[in-house]
């Protein structure tokens, strides 16, 4: 099997596991939302905030690089094992130390009690780096695949039980570190590999002359992340980041379960064929448009369901969140479309390039939010749509200095998908006006309603355009269904069995 046909099973496998992940973590939210408290979610945002920082700050780019190198030996893998055990058991043990000043900054009483265990499940995900490398450098998705699939369902299995048993947001804190120690296991066992006793300063210095720029991306990417979390955790409180860190989640689902895990498979492909630009092109006009074809109807739907979804399965007490959710729709789509970008810059290693603009991003968000604290979490929502529009014309413009895709074939290639979304969007826009003479916002009939009419819009955009890309995506989708049926049944697929 070639790089494009493992490629391909790559990310088929990923967005499988991710479809299943998203699944069981709505469901989870659901059920959790209706037995904890904003409260409960707004603690574990902060203490995500400093576990965030730390993964950072312990990270210096060592598994990209395994991933990246053309040629690794077994020094490198050791070596870079044992450096990461040293240095997160330093940072795991500097959270530990450092969590009654982070209780007290916040103000907020549990933090000191929640963040040594919050911390403890970093330190067991941090152990995976090695055999997650290696699995991602064999391209073995599949089990990468399965092993993040597993480790969520141990996780929402867990913080559900713990809270309907009464044990509030520690319910959150001992689903992550039961499911994080389970991967752990499975990702070792799956990559055959162990650490030996041997350490070498020469190798971790090759494997440092690209981490370095990713390291420094990585820090950026944090600050670029938890900026909005940090400031209204300070200046509006746990309630009201409670109630933006679960809008900001489900407007997020489509970057963080389908863009971002898309790009592992796509950051080991390209940098197999990091010198044929013509390939990475043709790679970033498809996977694009793929993206667009999940991402656009996501999102739009999103917007207008979000009244009912929020009131009908989380509960009244979560109507805050609505507004905030609906206007980061727009921030929702354009992210999952930037991070296409990510993985063509490491590969054509310009990731310090990279950091320039992830800077002037950075900046402006925290800007733009401060200056829009007066208007509560509706206002940070409508900073982080602005900023993250200015990051998405400042990737392209990075990009058209990598490779030969710029602005004119970014517009070409969404052209398309806008033939497809703009009436959809539109007509559904007008009914929901329509609608709201007969039924309340949070109506499901009129939930209902509203999706069947985008549905069959998005269908009957197709009958009019008929645009091939669409047709291919949803062929290859099936084909890959149909091979891996042939395979559990002991059948040879037929397009094999021609070959």
């Amino acid at each position: 099997m070639g790089v494009r046909e493992k490629a391909k099973a790559g990310i088929a496998w990923n967005v499988i596991a991710d479809v299943g992940i998203q699944v069981l973590r709505f469901g989870g939210s659901i059920i959790l939302a209706r037995i904890l408290f904003p409260q409960d979610f707004g603690l574990m945002g902060i203490a995500a905030i400093f576990i965030n920082f730390a993964k950072r700050l312990a990270n210096f780019g060592f598994s990209a690089s395994l991933v990246q190198k053309k040629e690794i030996d077994r020094g490198h893998v050791d070596s870079m094992f044992w450096f990461n055990f040293a240095i997160y058991s330093v940072i795991t043990i500097g959270v530990v130390v450092t969590a009654p000043y982070v209780q007290a900054f916040f103000e907020s009483p549990m933090l000191e009690s929640i963040l040594p265990v919050v911390a403890l499940a970093f330190f067991i995900e941090a152990m995976s780096g090695v055999p997650d490398a290696l699995l991602k450098k064999r391209l073995q998705f599949k089990q990468l695949a399965f092993s993040r699939l597993l480790r969520n369902i141990i996780n929402i299995t867990i913080a559900v039980i713990f809270a309907i048993l009464g044990f509030g947001v520690w319910s959150l804190v001992w689903g992550m570190l039961i499911g994080n120690a389970i991967r752990l296991i499975l990702l070792f066992a799956y990559a055959r590999w162990l650490p030996g006793l041997r350490f070498s300063i020469a190798k971790l210095k090759d494997l440092a002359k690209f981490g370095l720029g990713v390291t420094l991306a990585n820090y950026l990417n944090y600050f670029i992340k938890n900026t909005d979390y940090f400031i209204i955790g300070k200046f509006l409180g746990t309630d009201q980041l409670g109630y933006y860190e679960r809008a900001f989640n489900l407007m997020n689902m489509t970057r963080r379960r389908v863009a971002r895990n898309m790009n592992a498979v796509l950051f080991a492909a390209y940098s197999k064929i990091q010198d044929q630009d013509e390939k990475i092109r043709a790679g970033v006009h498809k996977v694009l448009q793929s993206v667009g074809v999940i991402s656009y109807p996501i999102h739009g739907l999103l917007f207008f369901l979000a009244p009912a979804l929020i009131y009908n399965l989380y509960g009244p007490k979560w109507i805050p969140t609505i507004q905030p959710l609906q206007i980061m729709c727009a921030s929702g789509l354009i992210n999952s479309m930037v991070v296409i970008f990510n993985p063509v810059v490491m590969a054509k290693k310009r990731v310090f390039r990279w950091t320039m603009v992830q800077s002037m991003y950075w900046f402006l968000l925290a800007s733009s939010i401060f200056l829009s604290l007066p208007y509560g979490i509706n206002g940070v929502a409508i900073a982080v749509v602005f900023s993250s529009a200015f990051y998405l014309l400042a990737m392209v413009f990075l990009i058209s200095r990598v490779i030969p895709f710029g602005f004119k074939d970014f517009l070409n290639n969404q052209w398309d998908l806008w033939l497809y979304f703009v009436p959809t969007f539109g007509v559904t826009f007008l009914s929901n006006h329509l609608l709201g003479q007969y039924f309340d916002e949070y109506s499901p009939i009129k939930a209902l309603m509203l999706t069947i009419i985008f549905g069959s819009m998005l269908v009957i955009s197709h009958l009019v355009w008929r645009k091939a890309f669409v047709g291919e995506f949803f062929i290859e989708i099936a084909e890959f269904f149909k091979k891996g049926l042939a395979k559990m049944q002991g059948k040879p697929n037929e397009s094999l069995a021609k070959k």
